[in-house]
């Protein structure tokens, strides 16, 4: 349907032709959960991850490994988690920061 028709129509009659039936708002409805358990899912995963490497940053630093905890050392384990961690690591020992 043309906006001009849409646009010449009454607001009834519009309602009316993109009104969905009952069987597409349920596709809708379960396309929607699905998607947002999908996105959950991943940033569970991500939270976990995220919060498992401040706290071996922070319990490495107490173990005597001296990495600042300032924020880009923060930033750069909530972003990559122990891979992070590990990678603070290798640039204290290499010499290339802190």
């Amino acid at each position: 349907m043309a906006i001009n028709e849409i646009a010449s129509k009454p607001a009834i009659d519009v309602a009316e032709s993109v009104a969905f039936s009952g069987a597409d708002l349920i596709i809708i409805a379960g396309v929607v959960i699905i998607l947002a358990l999908i996105v959950l899912f991943i940033f569970r995963r991500f939270l976990i991850n995220s919060v498992i490497g401040i706290i071996a940053l922070i319990v490495l630093n107490y173990a005597g490994v001296e990495i600042p905890l300032n924020v880009a050392t923060i930033v750069v384990t909530a972003i990559l988690g122990l891979v992070g961690v590990a990678l603070l690591i290798i640039l204290k020992l290499s010499g290339i920061a802190f």
